[in-house]
């Protein structure tokens, strides 16, 4: 039901995954491997389960690697890198991954659920948890369709919106509906729940001025190689530039 109250948010098809102790449905969009069955996607062997909402920009070198370590894939999606990258690298795959995203990973060996956000934010991952029952989802209209507690409107979010424009921290504009935190991880398991952070702004140091030359043409490459790392798509690309000073450099 949860599923179905977004569905606007994938309108082209769908997946559905359920064991003893975990339940996600996706909706899809599709953008790369149109063809391709929709998520989740699940490992056969560990039974590992993951689902993720965003883009993954250097998702082709990771699948060549994961290759060359033995694995095999069943479509040419960004999301079959992260099922198998977490089974490789464990937690140490999120600081890996270039792109935007929220997804989800269910371990049912270690009965452990993960929810990782990218690393500034720019996708949303929202939980609610209800005694040991927890609700995940990438639109805060999918968790009205649960029937275990009511959803009321949170009233300190006003000053910080007002404020920021944006509701600052882990609260959301619901009370008990959390954020997870950009560039981190929340970790639910039977015996405990682990929040982490795996990447921070890093800080830059130079031994000296290099000139406003050097820096622009620095500025230039960076934004050249973003731009062609994120034209990925199998259907037709379109831009929005707003005009502000971001899209104002990209221009």
């Amino acid at each position: 039901q949860g599923a179905e109250r977004i569905r606007y948010r994938g309108p082209d098809s769908n997946g559905f995954f359920q064991d003893a102790h975990f339940v996600i449905a996706f909706n899809r969009l599709s953008i790369i491997d149109l063809s391709a069955q929709s998520q989740p996607f699940t490992d056969p062997e560990t039974g590992i389960t993951t689902a993720c909402n965003g883009e993954i920009y250097n998702y082709k070198e990771l699948r060549q690697e994961l290759r060359g370590k033995g694995y095999s894939f069943l479509t040419d999606t960004d999301t079959e890198v992260i099922l198998y990258g977490f089974i490789e690298w464990g937690e140490a795959l999120w600081i890996r991954l270039n792109g935007i995203f929220s997804a989800v990973i269910w371990n049912p060996a270690a009965s452990q659920l993960i929810l990782a956000r990218d690393h500034l934010g720019v996708k949303p991952a929202h939980y609610l948890q209800v005694g040991k029952r927890i609700y995940f989802g990438s639109d805060y209209n999918s968790f009205f369709a649960q029937t275990y507690t009511n959803i009321h409107f949170n009233e300190s979010s006003l000053l910080s919106y007002l404020s920021f424009r944006y509701v600052v921290g882990a609260q959301t504009f619901y009370n008990n509906i959390h954020d997870i935190l950009p560039g981190s991880y929340r970790s639910f398991s039977s015996h405990k729940v682990e929040q982490c952070a795996y990447w921070d702004i890093p800080t830059i140091t130079e031994d000296h001025d290099k000139g406003e030359a050097h820096y622009l043409k620095r500025l230039d490459r960076l934004l050249d190689q973003a731009v062609d790392r994120q034209m990925m798509s199998d259907v037709p690309l379109g831009a929005f530039i707003s005009g502000g000073l971001d899209s104002s450099t990209l221009i």
